[in-house]
């Protein structure tokens, strides 16, 4: 800290707010990750379960904005403009008439 020019007198316990900050940080994340990593059944915590973390948790969202995890991957996202319209009219439609809604099977 002396080394920056940040002040001319730097006390003995400068340091430990720093350090507190970054534990109390990388507790988080692998809190974080590690519910992700519980959730799809995994033992181990991957760059990808780190990349969720942060972009499940809206404080670790702004600290890491523009930061990129190496070996994360792609987040499971898909835009609902890529969906395809068809089905999902498919779902929203109704049939056009009532006696083709209530039809029962003919007996033999």
């Amino acid at each position: 800290m002396f080394q920056g020019r940040y002040s001319h007198r730097v006390g003995i316990s400068a340091p430990v707010y720093p350090v507190v900050v970054l534990e109390y940080l990388t507790i988080k994340v692998l809190e974080q990750a590690e519910n992700i990593a519980r959730d799809n059944k995994k033992s181990k915590i991957i760059p990808g379960h780190v990349l969720l973390a942060k972009r499940s948790d809206e404080e670790l969202g702004k600290l890491f904005v523009g930061v990129t995890f190496a070996q994360s991957g792609v987040p499971p996202n898909i835009n609902p403009k890529l969906l395809s319209t068809k089905t999902v009219e498919k779902a929203n439609k109704e049939p056009k008439s009532p006696s083709k809604a209530t039809k029962t099977p003919k007996k033999a």
